[in-house]
This record gives structure tokens, C-alpha cells and sequence, in this order.
């Protein structure tokens, strides 16, 4: 990288870095509750889906990512399809308002 791109690359780092700190104080300023947390992963979920087998909840994101890699529910590890996920949008829209009335940005684009 050399001149302009090198320039454009280091704002890039540093609106990335102040970003993940705006989170960071965002989310150690209140108490988000446990049911808005993945179990595995311990992160806000974007996307909560519920597990037909366990009837455990967690983030889709999360969750694709274990079926891909070992097609089972990991809590009960019951055979798991991605289409078997049931998404809720109830409980997603509770959490982006919970995160958004405590100004917690949500990285959606991770979905």
C-alpha cells in the first residue's frame, strides 16, 4: 500500500477500532439479559433462532456455522438441517430495541 491507499486504509483501522470501542462502553455500561445472549458464544444474538431438538435458542450465525461444520444440535446432538432452524422475530425485535434504547450497535452486517 502507498500513499492514498495506505491513507484510506489507516482511517479504515482507526473507524474500526473506535467503532469496537463504542461498543465495547456501550455494552459494559448496562446489564443485557441472559436470554439475549447466545449460549455458546456469550454475544447479543442478531438473528435468535430456536433449536428443534433442545428447544435451545441461539444466533443463527452461530449456529450455521456448527451445523456446517458437524451436522448436529450441539446440546443434544440430534441430526440438524439449517432448515430445521425456527427463526424468531419476536425476540429479535426485542433485542434490537433493547440494544438500540442503550445505543448497543448490533453488527448486522456479520448476519
Amino acid at each position: 500500500l502507498v500513499g492514498d491507499e495506505f491513507n484510506e486504509f489507516e482511517a479504515f483501522v482507526k473507524h474500526l477500532n473506535d467503532t469496537a470501542s463504542k461498543r465495547e462502553e456501550a455494552m459494559d455500561n448496562v446489564e443485557i439479559p441472559d436470554n439475549y445472549l447466545d449460549p455458546i458464544m456469550a454475544e447479543v444474538m442478531i438473528d435468535p433462532v430456536r433449536l428443534p431438538g433442545s428447544g435451545q435458542i441461539m444466533d443463527r450465525r452461530h449456529i450455521v456455522r456448527i451445523i456446517l461444520s458437524d451436522d448436529h444440535d450441539p446440546f443434544t446432538r440430534e441430526p440438524l438441517k439449517v432448515e430445521d432452524l425456527e427463526p424468531l422475530p419476536e425476540l429479535r425485535d426485542e433485542i434490537h430495541a433493547f440494544c438500540k434504547k442503550h445505543n448497543i450497535d448490533l453488527d448486522e452486517e456479520m448476519e
